[in-house]
């Protein structure tokens, strides 16, 4: 799976600093994202199936910017994804810090007529760890 559908998936994340750069691991499919803190990657890159991410931050939340997106789907419905999509997230804990709140927008003028915006969030589970994915199918 790539961006935008592989952010919909229930299994655990975890976001850990790398250098200046955030990774966001997702456990399903071994998935790790980078998110670039101090510098997008030139326009001229090929697309990935996750995009190149940048991020910065808002007080305390993580705002992250995504494109050049080489996955052409936008679900697992069969809903495709244009080549010039853009993805914008926020993440945030709450007030509490046991849930980090998600929103993902994603901008796609080929398939969409507005902006489309997923909300979900994750639960603190303290010991809970990213572990590699194994399929049982």
């Amino acid at each position: 799976k790539g961006m935008p559908y592989v952010m919909e998936q229930p299994y655990p994340i975890e976001l850990a600093k790398d250098g200046d750069d955030i990774l966001l691991r997702l456990e399903e499919y071994d998935t790790v994202r980078r998110i670039k803190m101090s510098a997008a990657r030139p326009s001229n890159t090929p697309a990935t199936i996750l995009g190149d991410s940048s991020g910065q931050w808002d007080g305390d939340a993580l705002v992250v910017a995504t494109t050049n997106i080489g996955y052409r789907w936008f679900n697992g419905s069969g809903i495709p994804l244009g080549p010039g999509a853009s993805i914008g997230e926020r993440f945030t804990l709450n007030g509490d810090g046991s849930r980090l709140n998600y929103t993902m927008t994603v901008a796609d003028p080929t398939t969409f007529t507005q902006p489309v915006t997923l909300r979900k969030s994750w639960e603190w589970r303290p010991g809970e760890q990213v572990k590699p994915y194994q399929c049982r199918q």
